[in-house]
């Protein structure tokens, strides 16, 4: 079984060797990461331990979107970046704004490094722009600058000031086939729950035995009283 030295030695030979950029750049990364392993061992299990705790994390953070979206010839912003869940938005001119001036724009956000204007989304001849208002802190696509203006496609990413977010487009509907109904509707589910609920509970109830009344609590605590029942069981513990 090769050691850690053993393993560094030959990747160190297979670098200087390959005419592959692709495998230089790995195994020089193999390397520095096998340094960091041999002076602290712990490292490994720390990554690893963020990596399983991960997607617990991820389970409550929400990802920032806008989606574009045009149904029978009526524009909408369907987002989630101005809280309180997922809204859509209409505006007579395909124009919505975003900025920390709430009389302004008609996406207020508040972040100290948006502009009071920073930007806008339009809908124009049938295409989604973003445009920059001259913002103190820019605009950008997919790390790009925005100069002015610049046509956005499916699944970009923009970011300005602080704020980023995935923009998606929606320009199609479709309907798909009917299938069979052999799956059971909301209502059936409920339905079908409670009734396994019943059923469970009345399994239960048979398995218990029957309720005695107050004349049987002689026969079941035979010659004691409960006050002789906790003495006996204190005396037990001693």
């Amino acid at each position: 079984m090769l050691n850690s030295s053993a393993i560094f030695a030959l990747s160190a030979e297979r670098l200087n060797t390959t005419d592959n950029p692709e495998l230089q750049r790995r195994l020089a990364l193999y390397q520095v990461f096998l340094r960091l392993y041999e002076q602290n061992r712990g490292l490994l299990e720390e990554i690893l331990s963020l990596e399983n705790g991960s997607s617990k994390a991820l389970a409550s953070v929400t990802l920032p979107y806008i989606q574009g979206l045009v149904l029978r010839q009526q524009i909408y912003l369907v987002t989630n970046i101005l809280g309180n869940g997922s809204q859509s938005l209409t505006q007579s001119q395909n124009l919505w704004i975003i900025g920390r001036d709430s009389q302004r724009v008609n996406l207020p956000i508040s972040d100290k490094r948006l502009s009071r204007r920073h930007a806008a989304i339009r809908y124009v001849n049938g295409y989604f722009y973003l445009v920059d208002l001259g913002s103190r802190n820019g605009s950008y696509i997919n790390g790009e600058p925005v100069r002015r203006c610049m046509r956005l496609k499916d699944g970009d990413r923009i970011r300005l000031g602080s704020l980023s977010f995935a923009f998606f487009i929606c320009n199609f509907m479709q309907s798909p086939p009917q299938l069979s109904a052999d799956i059971p509707s909301p209502h059936d589910a409920v339905t079908a729950a409670q009734r396994q609920g019943n059923e469970e509970e009345e399994i239960t109830t048979n398995l218990l035995p029957p309720p005695s009344d107050e004349s049987n609590w002689d026969a079941r605590w035979p010659d004691e009283d409960t006050s002789i029942f906790l003495q006996r069981q204190q005396d037990e513990l001693l």
